[in-house]
C-alpha cells in the first residue's frame, strides 16, 4: 500500500535551506550544484535533448538521493510537458537515484527525454527535485530537499516543416567560441535551417576524416565561420579539423561553378586580420557577425544568403565585404 510523502512541494513554493533540511531530517541535505545543463536550447518534436547537473550532499553524512526533472510551459508552470518521475520508464528512472554521496563531495545526474508533439512553437522551462529514495519507491516517507528555482530551458518547434541541411566549418578556438556556434546553429533552426555540426553530431565510434568528408562534400551549402585562428589555420593547411576541413573544402570549391561556389558563405567573428577570408575564397561576401547584435541584421543576412543559395522562399539582403 501506498504511502503519502510527508512533504511534498507546490509548483511556487521555496525550496527548503540547509538549515530547515538538517532540522527535519536531523542529518541529511543536499543541494544543485550549478546550473542545469541542456544538450540542446531548440528542437523539435520527437528529437530528443538531454537535461544534467549535479548534486552535493551538504548535509552531515553519507546519503542517497532521487532526482526529479519538471519540463513545463514557460508562461504556465502547471502545465506539465514532462516529468520523469511519470513518463520515464523505470529503468531510467533509477538511473536518477544517486546512491552514497559523500559528505561535501558531489554527483552528476542526466535525463534524457522525446519531444512529444506541441500544438505550435512553444518555450519551456525546467525544474529539478531532490528527493529521498522514497519517492522513487512510493513508500515509507518521502522527503523533498530541494526544488531549484525555474531555468529557462528549451524551446520547441512544430515538426513538418521542411529543413534544409548545411555544414558549420569553424575552429574549436575555446569553449567560448564553441558555444557560440552552437547558439548560430540554434537560431538558424528557428528559420527552418538545420546545419550540421560536429560537436553535436559525431558520435562515438565514428571516423571523423570520413565523417567530414562525407558532410562536406554531399552538403549543398557550407557556412564558413572565419575567426582569425581559423582563417591562419587554413591557409596553413595544419593537421587537425580545420586543416583537413579546408583541403576537403577547397577541392570541392574550386570544381564548382561560379553559381557553386556562391554555395561557401563565409561568417567573421573575432577576426582582426586584414585578409579576414581562407586565400582560397577570395574575395567573396561575407556576413559580419562580430558584434553582439548579430541576431538582428547580420542573421536576417546570413538567413537569406542561405535560403538563396538553397533556392528557398525568404527575403534577400546583402551581407558585407571588405
Amino acid at each position: 500500500m501506498r504511502s503519502e510523502p510527508t512533504k511534498i512541494l507546490s509548483l511556487n513554493e521555496t525550496m527548503p535551506s540547509r538549515q530547515q533540511n538538517l532540522s527535519r531530517t536531523g542529518e541529511w541535505s543536499f543541494s544543485l550544484l550549478g546550473k542545469l545543463a541542456r544538450s540542446r536550447h531548440v528542437v523539435s518534436e520527437g528529437e530528443e535533448i538531454t537535461v544534467s547537473g549535479s548534486v552535493k550532499n551538504d548535509g552531515l553524512r553519507l546519503g542517497t538521493v532521487y532526482v526529479q526533472l519538471l519540463v513545463t510551459d514557460s508562461y504556465n508552470h502547471r502545465r506539465v510537458l514532462f516529468d520523469s518521475d511519470k513518463n520515464l520508464p523505470g529503468n531510467e528512472r533509477y538511473s536518477l537515484r544517486l546512491v552514497d554521496i559523500d559528505i561535501g563531495k558531489t554527483r552528476r545526474f542526466s535525463c534524457r527525454l522525446v519531444i512529444p508533439a506541441v500544438s505550435s512553437n512553444k518555450h519551456f522551462d525546467l525544474q529539478v527535485k531532490i528527493w529521498n529514495p522514497h519517492f522513487l519507491w512510493k513508500r515509507g516517507k518521502p522527503y523533498c530537499f530541494l526544488a531549484s528555482e525555474w531555468y529557462g530551458g528549451f524551446e520547441v518547434l512544430k515538426s513538418g516543416l521542411t529543413r534544409p541541411r548545411v555544414f558549420v566549418s569553424y575552429s574549436w578556438d575555446s569553449a567560448e567560441h564553441k558555444a557560440w556556434v552552437l547558439q548560430l546553429v540554434e537560431e538558424l533552426r528557428k528559420y527552418g535551417i538545420e546545419c550540421i555540426l560536429d560537436q553535436r553530431d559525431i558520435l562515438g565510434g565514428d571516423e571523423l576524416p570520413l565523417v567530414l568528408e562525407k558532410w562536406i562534400m554531399q552538403s549543398k551549402a557550407i557556412l564558413v565561420v572565419c575567426t582569425a585562428n581559423y582563417t591562419k589555420k587554413a591557409n596553413g593547411r595544419k593537421s587537425g579539423g580545420v586543416g583537413f576541413e579546408t583541403v576537403i573544402s577547397a577541392a570541392k570549391y574550386m570544381k564548382c561553378s561560379p553559381k557553386g561556389r556562391a554555395n561557401f558563405i563565409p561568417i567573421t567573428r573575432d577576426n582582426d586580420l586584414r585578409e579576414k577570408l581562407p586565400r582560397y575564397l577570395g574575395d567573396r561576401m561575407y556576413v559580419d557577425m562580430s558584434g553582439d547584435n548579430w541576431r538582428a541584421e547580420p542573421m536576417q543576412g546570413l538567413v537569406a544568403a542561405i535560403r538563396k543559395r538553397l533556392e528557398l522562399k525568404g527575403r534577400a539582403t546583402e551581407t558585407h565585404r571588405d
